[in-house]
């Protein structure tokens, strides 16, 4: 019965399907809607009231027409039936045809712009026929039982997620959600979970086949790039619940155990971004975070936007504010980063000079509750600007962050991106960031890891072996990562040591950049030098 009388009260829908054709809705919509409840609620309710008093509740479970054998006049109920019935229809004829068309004028499903067209006198015609063809299927395939729960099964689920909607809205707190008519809390928590019980207690197998239906609408509509303005609270919901997590996080000792790889990425040369991005990606893969910020200099900065109005008031073409500019250039190169599910944030900050501005962002992003643990310095192809780079590997240190410093050979690149040669000396205090690198270019490379140490005499060649051993073990390193012991002088060495896409070596305490660029030359590969901080741990 439950199922029968539901869709007779879900005419106060008619308004909110006619709003589009409402002189002022926003005031009309609210005064309708609340009266046709009220009017709906007490009509059915004493009608249910009086069917419950004057026939047993066996008879009412089996018997659909206990109304029309009550009645003194049957045929008085028959055309009241009808007329109900005729009434519910040409309602649904006249609101669900409208909000086709407004569906088709922002395309919000695939293949919707069809019921967009509109007729000499302003009917969507397209829409009226196809909700008339899709009314007639329904009827013929189903009895009036079938269709009555079915349709009781896609009303619940529109009033349990506007229920749901409200709800959220007001658990999170959001300033725009300021609703002229408020309720508490509960009611909307109420209103969901009522709306979910009565589907499935109505029907299980209709109400999975409403979710479906809805889902699958739902799936569709995210991935279609509509126009129209549509505000949702995924964002919000997700960000609030991020919030909480990182309260919670918040109270937590860190542990480097849990350390992976957030760059950030100071930019000097926007077209060598484009060679480093993909060796970046396969750095942090698959969890970690880039950060990539350039520093404009504020003096010609000024004088190009300067320049820029002056032309603008002139009537000429006016450039583009360099800020504004680099922002949108970063934004494109990381596009496909982004496009990939991998976190990226770009920035752009004008200083008077790189290092200042650097410095800056360094110890702004190091008060946020997700920071960067790692910098990462592409040096420039001549030395003029190594001074900066020394600069930024001290400050980095000073602000708590590790250091990685690539000199990116331009003839090797990154070869074939499959060997990794890791560098290592006893009692190395890099050898954390180095493990972990390494073992990140590995796994995303799916090449092989090769460990070199450097002895300058045959007779601790042993000792070397032994403790690469060592450090295989209790860093649990991969069974499948080599071993090389070289002897005689390193600079020698460097030509005769085993080919590989990258080589890996660890940082001076004082970062000397003019040894980085010679060893890059004599090995001829892109090379990375490291240097630890106290937040990761190869032992972890």
């Amino acid at each position: 019965m439950f199922a029968v009388f539901f869709p007779a009260v879900t005419g106060i829908l008619a308004g909110a399907s006619m709003s589009g054709e409402l002189n002022d809705p926003k005031k009309s919509i609210p005064i309708g809607t609340l009266a046709a409840i009220g009017v709906s609620f007490a009509v059915y309710v004493l009608l249910s009231y009086w069917y419950a008093k004057q026939i047993p509740l066996a008879e009412l479970r089996v018997n659909t027409s206990i109304a029309v054998e009550m009645g003194r006049w049957r045929w008085m109920v028959v055309a009241g039936i009808m007329g109900a019935t005729i009434s519910s229809a040409l309602a649904m004829f006249v609101g669900s045809p409208r909000v086709l068309l407004a569906m088709g004028k922002h395309a919000i499903l695939p293949f919707m712009e069809t019921f967009a067209r509109i007729n000499k006198r302003g009917e969507p015609s397209t829409a009226i026929l196809f909700t008339a063809l899709l009314s007639l299927i329904t009827i013929l395939f189903g009895s009036l039982n079938q269709i009555a729960s079915l349709l009781t099964m896609f009303f619940l689920i529109t009033y349990g997620m506007i229920n749901l909607t409200v709800f959220i809205e007001q658990s999170i707190g959001i300033p725009s959600f300021r609703p002229t008519f408020k309720v508490p809390k509960i009611i909307p928590f109420w209103g969901t979970v009522s709306c979910v019980a009565v589907m499935f207690l109505i029907d299980a197998k209709f109400s999975f086949i409403a979710f479906i239906v809805i889902l699958v609408m739902y799936v569709l509509l995210i991935k279609t790039d509509s126009q129209a303005y549509s505000p949702e609270v995924r964002s919000g919901l997700l960000v609030f619940v991020a919030e909480q997590f990182a309260k919670a996080a918040s109270k937590l000792p860190y542990y480097p155990k849990i350390w992976k790889p957030n760059l950030l990425v100071p930019v000097e040369d926007m077209q060598k971004l484009d060679l480093v991005l993909p060796f970046l990606k396969n750095i942090i893969l698959p969890t970690g975070r880039l950060t990539i910020f350039k520093v404009v200099d504020r003096k010609n900065s000024e004088e190009l936007y300067t320049l820029k109005n002056v032309e603008a008031q002139s009537g000429e073409d006016a450039p583009i504010d360099p800020k504004e500019r680099l922002s949108q250039e970063l934004s494109l190169k990381v596009k496909g980063l982004r496009d990939e599910n991998i976190f990226v944030e770009t920035a752009v900050v004008q200083a008077p000079e790189v290092l200042e501005g650097a410095v800056t962002v360094m110890q702004t992003v190091g008060g946020l509750f997700f920071p960067p643990n790692t910098m990462f310095y592409v040096l420039n192809e001549n030395n003029d600007q190594d001074h900066v780079a020394g600069g930024l590997v001290e400050k980095a240190s000073d602000e708590g962050l590790s250091n990685i410093v690539l000199r990116y050979d331009k003839n090797a690149g990154f070869g074939l991106e499959k060997d990794v040669n890791l560098w290592v000396r006893s009692q190395s205090p890099n050898i954390n960031l180095s493990i972990l690198i390494a073992l990140q270019l590995k796994r995303n490379w799916d090449g092989v890891l090769r460990i070199v140490q450097v002895v300058y005499n045959e007779q601790d060649r042993q000792e070397a072996l032994n403790y690469l051993l060592k450090l295989k073990k209790v860093m649990r390193l991969p069974l499948d990562v080599e071993i090389e012991i070289l002897v005689g002088n390193f600079m020698d060495l460097l030509k005769q040591a085993p080919k590989a896409d990258i080589n890996i070596f660890g940082m001076q305490e004082k970062p000397d950049i003019a040894l980085i660029r010679n060893v890059s030359a004599a090995i001829g590969t892109s090379v990375l030098f490291l240097r630890d901080s106290d937040n990761e741990s190869a032992l972890a």
